[in-house]
């Protein structure tokens, strides 16, 4: 894939809200140092209307102003990568393209992997992730499908954008 200007474009806004949400802790607090905020939101849509690089971008870059960034940026990283690469798969489905947040549970297993293996003290924690992901996906996928019914150019398919 090659990076154009929509991409980059779509990449440079999603990334500049995501951080902008963390940065003035736009949070809800659930527990320890775990919150639920809205970022995630930004990262699941950037990815699915950019693709996976874009959702890799957005992702690193929502992580980098949280207050655990060890976990934030792998995991954000990686759920913006796959759900990025679960949008270009559900395209042609139309209103399944909602269904690519289901890549933002492999940011929320990644961010477990990462608990359990730096921070083994907190592994309650992990209880905490399910609860999020709980309550997140669903909203993302909400908002994906609104979004695609008012705007479905926005997940318009060109040739360059498929890996």
């Amino acid at each position: 894939m090659r990076f154009r200007t929509r991409h980059v474009t779509i990449a440079a806004s999603f990334a500049a809200l995501a951080f902008l949400a963390r940065f003035f802790n736009a949070t809800i607090p659930i527990g320890g140092p775990f919150v639920l905020d809205i970022r995630g939101i930004f990262v699941a849509v950037g990815a699915a209307i950019g693709g996976p690089w874009v959702g890799l971008v957005v992702g690193l870059v929502s992580g980098i102003p949280a207050a655990i960034p060890l976990i934030d940026i792998p995991s954000f990283g990686a759920g913006g990568l796959a759900t990025g690469f679960l949008a270009q798969r559900l395209r042609i489905f139309g209103p399944f393209i909602g269904l690519s947040v289901l890549g933002m549970l492999v940011g929320y297993a990644v961010a477990a992997l990462v608990i359990y293996l730096f921070l083994p003290g907190i592994l309650a924690s992990i209880a905490i992730l399910i609860l999020r992901a709980a309550v997140l996906i669903p909203l993302e996928f909400l908002i994906l499908l609104a979004l695609y019914r008012v705007y479905p150019r926005a997940f318009k398919l060109n040739k360059a954008d498929v890996v």
